[in-house]
């Protein structure tokens, strides 16, 4: 599914850069996970703020595998640690040919940042990156700090 998007639907990235699949919940609070589930979804990727930790303590929730990231402010999504092993355990399941869908809990922007980022990785140029994200989800990649953001993660 590209452009808007309606609860529930994931918001899906359209790429061949990967078996897998890459989505964004567009759902701000993740009210049913099972339909996640069922529209294939096999890892949820949660980029959590500070006070999110305890809502997503299970490793599996709905057969979905959980992967967590937490995450102190954008400053935290910079240099090598915890987003950077993210990324990298994400890029595992999507040439696993595992359909993952990134979640931001803590602050608008985090997940498509993560995708964005993934592409990046995967070779596409940040610019084409940026794009497919909007895509698949407008508004994503919003601000100022977003896009310097990306351009900070592509020069690395």
């Amino acid at each position: 599914m590209t452009g808007e998007t309606t609860p529930g639907q994931v918001a899906w990235i359209d790429t061949a850069l990967w078996p897998g699949r890459l989505g964004l919940s567009p759902d701000q609070e993740l009210a049913d996970l099972g339909r996640l589930a069922r529209q294939g979804v096999n890892v949820l990727a949660l980029l959590i703020g500070p006070h999110e930790g305890e809502r997503w303590d299970l490793p599996e929730v709905h057969a979905l595998t959980v992967i967590a990231c937490p995450i102190q402010g954008q400053a935290g999504l910079h240099g090598p640690g915890p987003f950077t092993s993210f990324l990298e355990e994400l890029m595992e399941h999507l040439l696993d040919g595992r359909a993952v869908v990134v979640h931001g809990c803590g602050e608008p922007g985090w997940a498509g940042l993560s995708a964005v980022c993934l592409l990046i990785q995967a070779g596409m140029p940040p610019e084409q990156a940026v794009t497919r994200v909007r895509a698949a989800c407008p508004g994503a990649i919003g601000t100022t700090a977003h896009e310097q953001f990306v351009d900070d993660f592509a020069a690395r």
